[in-house]
């Protein structure tokens, strides 16, 4: 199994970030895809937005605290991809809003 953490930290671009984002919700089983309650589960990853949208979707459906030890066991497996992948995202966009200013 592929380590996702290490290949989002070198994720330079945000193209890399949603392909990484697409292949690893490709790895979910359907069985656990469909365990995840319906407002959690990933949609089309196109770009930077959706994946802040679904892992703000995951944040605050687990705050809520209205699911089963299995579903919560699910979706913070996803909350914690997706957030960190939000994060790196924000960190490439910065830096490439910073090179734009410096050209």
């Amino acid at each position: 199994m592929p380590d996702w953490r290490r290949h989002l930290v070198v994720a330079t671009t945000e193209h890399e970030i949603v392909n990484l984002t697409r292949e690893y919700v490709a790895t979910w089983s359907p069985d656990d895809m469909s365990r995840l309650p319906e407002e959690c589960r990933p949609g089309r990853i196109r770009d930077a937005e959706d994946i802040s949208q679904c892992a703000y979707d995951l944040a605050r459906a687990h705050t809520s605290l209205r699911y089963d030890e299995e579903q919560d066991m699910l979706m913070q497996r996803m909350l914690s991809f997706m957030a960190e992948a939000a994060m790196r995202m924000a960190e490439v966009k910065a830096v490439e809003a910073a090179a734009a200013k410096g050209a």
